[in-house]
């Protein structure tokens, strides 16, 4: 929290680089905001109190901000690595208005990921295990593979290839 109303009072500090990071602390506070409250109520009482919809939500919050999270760290090792190789080239590489456009990409993109649960491919529902509202993994391996390779793997690969 402290973080992001720095940068935004802030607003000489939001660099290029910065606005990255902006996104993706603003990522990790609406999870901890939005989602975290739920799943600490629902390991203390071990059940889902909140009703189907709010499940149904919570696990769209979840893999969305999730997802979101993953994929900016890709956008970041992007830009470190344009601007630790390319230094000269840097700024006409990442502008302010390609580093928006990421951030909207980003976002787009993990929303694009999280939503087919909603359409029938998957579902969403309660993981005794995790104590939160989560898609149902182990019942569509296409959709879980779609997933992971969408918004995990295609981050994981860019962080090492940068």
């Amino acid at each position: 929290l402290v973080i992001v109303i720095t940068l935004y009072k802030k607003s000489y500090l939001l660099s290029l680089s910065n606005k990255f990071v902006f996104s993706l602390t603003l990522s990790n506070l609406l999870l901890s905001m939005l989602v975290l409250p739920f799943v600490v109520v629902s390991s203390i009482l071990r059940e889902w109190i909140f009703g189907v919809v709010w499940c149904n939500f919570s696990a769209l919050l979840y893999m969305l901000i999730s997802s979101a999270s993953m994929l900016t760290l890709g956008i970041i090792a992007i830009d470190r690595y344009y601007a630790v190789l390319y230094p000269m080239v840097y700024p006409m590489k990442i502008t302010g208005n390609r580093a928006v456009l990421a951030i909207a990409y980003v976002w787009l993109h993990s929303l694009i990921g999280c939503l087919p649960p909603l359409f029938g491919w998957s579902s969403l529902e309660f993981d005794n295990f995790k104590w939160m509202c989560v898609a149902a993994w182990h019942k569509e391996a296409g959709y879980t593979a779609f997933w992971q390779i969408w918004c995990a793997l295609l981050p994981f690969i860019t962080m090492m290839i940068c």
